[in-house]
């Protein structure tokens, strides 16, 4: 038998069905997230990599809360841009599809993702990592603290450039 569902002692019937189920996001501490981003600051296969972090204007009525997002790697075999600020970041974003560094494709026989390893899959493995941290939320207040609120971050093997974000 199924036990009695309730609200606070209050009985609930019929069905209720979970949303968003998921697992507590571990809080890294700055010297976690520190080392997770230390094996790429100026990992010879490196040239670039990045993120954007911000708190959003208006959120169609939901709360406007800190997020960083969109993690990017420049590999030393990716197209060098002339010019940096015309450089698109989602073309080298990690995940799906990363020009060198590997993809993560769809197999419609298999009915599951499909992981391909590029020129890099040191990179590539060490990235996942960051991104994940970041995406996650696990790192927001590390982030918000040691880089503000609307900022793209930029990091090379001589450091790590915050420009003002304007996400308007």
């Amino acid at each position: 038998m199924k036990p009695a569902l309730t609200f606070h002692g209050i009985p609930l019937s019929g069905e209720v069905y979970p949303y968003s189920r998921r697992e507590p996001v571990p809080v890294l501490t700055d010297e976690e997230f520190a080392d997770l981003l230390r094996p790429l600051v100026g990992h010879q296969d490196v040239k670039r990599f990045g993120w954007t972090q911000y708190v959003p204007y208006f959120n169609d009525g939901e709360p406007c809360e800190f997020s960083a997002y969109g993690l990017w790697v420049q590999t030393v075999a990716d197209a060098d841009p002339d010019d940096f600020e015309d450089f698109d970041r989602d073309s080298f974003e990690v995940g799906d599809y990363h020009p060198t560094m590997g993809t993560k494709r769809w197999d419609d026989r298999a009915h599951t993702y499909v992981t391909r390893h590029g020129l890099y899959p040191e990179v590539n493995a060490l990235a996942l990592a960051l991104s994940k941290a970041i995406r996650s939320g696990s790192a927001d207040h590390v982030l918000r603290s040691a880089f503000g609120d609307h900022a793209i971050i930029t990091v090379t093997a001589e450091g790590i450039d915050v420009a003002w974000y304007d996400h308007d």
